[in-house]
């Protein structure tokens, strides 16, 4: 067997454990007395930073085997409920399907065009932004506001933006080059700063469920009009 496959398939492998090895390490701290809530956010971060590695694969439909079984098994699991730490307590919530749909359709638009900043982009913009708003929003959201029937609240969309900003600032600072900009800080801030609002707006308008998709790939689209036809 060629080297490049038996590398890619071992890294398949590894990406089926290390999910598995989250909800292990989640249901422990729930157990320890960590608030599920927190648990959980910490495993839709972790499984964002799969994203990072997806440029080690050589071959796009071994590494599309993973996040494709996953959205199988998620959606099997809707009415199950044995994956509670990634799902939470919303019964239905179709979002633990649509989050590995939104790393398929990233994976394979990225490793057509080796633009792997848009995929990192979007999953981490979706990883951490998402979760910021949602502990934060919790935790401080006394003032609220309704768009689309959805209740929102100020400081977790401002926690959404304080972290896309950041993820941004490390991916326009990682691939600067590849998207064209001329690496200067304010090109880079300001580039951030529209990236991190397009991405808030975003959130904010998704009906529940429905981020863990139009967050990535509408955070990577505005990223790619941004940098492409401006």
């Amino acid at each position: 067997m060629d080297g490049t496959y038996t590398k890619d398939i071992a890294l398949a492998l590894a990406f089926f454990m290390y999910p598995v090895a989250l909800l292990i390490v989640s249901r422990g701290l729930d157990k320890t007395g960590v608030r599920k809530d927190w648990s959980r956010k910490l495993v839709h971060i972790l499984m964002g930073l799969i994203i990072l590695a997806i440029p080690l694969f050589n071959y796009l439909w071994i590494a599309l085997i993973p996040p494709i079984a996953f959205a199988i098994v998620n959606f099997a699991d809707l009415k199950i409920g044995l994956f509670s730490q990634i799902s939470g307590e919303d019964k239905g919530n179709v979002g633990t399907v649509l989050y590995p749909i939104a790393y398929i359709i990233l994976m394979a638009a990225c490793f057509k065009t080796q633009w792997w900043g848009l995929a990192e982009l979007g999953i981490l913009t979706m990883a951490f932004g998402d979760s910021a708003a949602s502990l934060i929003g919790r935790e401080f959201g006394h003032r609220k506001y309704t768009v689309n029937n959805e209740v929102r609240s100020y400081a977790g969309s401002t926690a959404m933006f304080i972290a896309t900003l950041f993820v941004a600032l490390y991916v326009c600072t990682r691939y600067g080059p590849e998207f064209g900009l001329d690496m200067m800080h304010i090109s880079v801030f300001i580039s951030s700063v529209i990236i991190a609002g397009i991405a808030t707006i975003v959130e904010a308008i998704s009906i529940k469920g429905t981020d863990n998709i139009t967050v990535p790939l509408f955070t990577a689209l505005g990223a790619w009009l941004l940098f492409t036809q401006f």
